[in-house]
């Protein structure tokens, strides 16, 4: 039996890394379209801001199904293919109906709260790596 040549073992290893991020990338994808379909979440005209669609994600949906999370990044990444973002200033939002949303005081302040800690996590890991 001939051993297989560089050019074949490479395609192989090429072909087994596309399938892992294609098998990954469907595993994400649909941890957001469950989250999309239970909270059924439709597009509206209320500007719902991005990190109060993440806080409802991960602090509230996530801790009752247990589904894969997936973080900041991918989520969005997989949302932007159903809704499009907008941009005011500094804050991105989609124009959604606000019926899944907790869009109280109390709960925009949690959820931005929940953002900063987030974003101060992440500063803390990227000092502690320098």
């Amino acid at each position: 039996m001939a051993e297989p040549s560089l050019e074949e073992l490479l395609s192989k290893i090429d072909e087994a890394e596309q399938k892992q991020q294609r098998s990954v990338k469907n595993v994400d994808e649909n941890s957001v379209n469950r989250f999309i379909s239970d909270l059924e979440i439709k597009t509206g005209l209320e500007r719902i801001p991005t990190f109060v669609i993440y806080f409802a994600y991960k602090k509230i949906w996530f801790n009752k199904v247990k589904d894969k999370k997936v973080n900041k990044i991918v989520f969005f990444r997989a949302f932007n293919k159903l809704f499009t973002q907008f941009r005011s200033n500094k804050q991105r939002y989609y124009l959604l109906d606000p019926t899944p949303f907790d869009l109280s005081r109390e709960g925009l302040l949690e959820a931005e709260h929940f953002d900063k800690r987030l974003k101060s996590g992440k500063k803390e890991k990227e000092k502690s790596k320098r």
